[in-house]
């Protein structure tokens, strides 16, 4: 069985060495919800939810460890973090474009309207498509649909 739970303070080398690995932003404890995969006491992967303002939020740094994979431990991440989040809020996530049918189960859509995106989500998407070896694509939440999807 696998536990989803808020990570600790006392973790964030742990996970900043974690996304140093994966070439992802290191988490800030103040700004973000951090929630840790655990099955049988070992840590299985980790995600964040990042407030940018009080109207936009970023989920991202979904990251499963090779040997925890393909156990739906991501989609229990994203789960969790869906649950902390304000649903008044906007949230964004930047997706490898490989992944796109897995965040639209949680009310992510390609975001057509790129003039209304937070400046900060915006440079940020500008800077993993100019970066990153394979195709990412910036999302948005309908915060409606997905936590009533989670209500099911």
């Amino acid at each position: 069985m696998t536990l989803i739970r808020t990570a600790m303070r006392s973790e964030i080398e742990w996970i900043n060495k974690c996304y140093d690995e994966v070439a992802f932003s290191h988490s800030n404890f103040d700004r973000e919800v951090i929630a840790v995969a655990e099955q049988e006491g070992l840590k299985a992967g980790l995600g964040r939810i990042v407030t940018i303002d009080k109207d936009h939020l970023e989920l991202g740094g979904i990251y499963v460890f090779e040997n925890f994979r393909n156990q739906g431990i991501a989609r229990d991440i994203v789960t969790f973090l869906l649950e902390h989040s304000n649903t008044s809020q906007t949230i964004y996530c930047i997706a490898v474009t490989h992944l796109l049918s897995f965040y639209k189960k949680f009310g992510f859509e390609p975001c057509v309207d790129l003039e209304s995106v937070h400046e900060k989500i915006y440079e940020k998407n500008l800077w993993c498509k100019e970066n990153y070896p394979i195709p990412t694509e910036l999302l948005v939440c309908n915060p409606s649909f997905s936590h009533n999807l989670l209500l099911t």
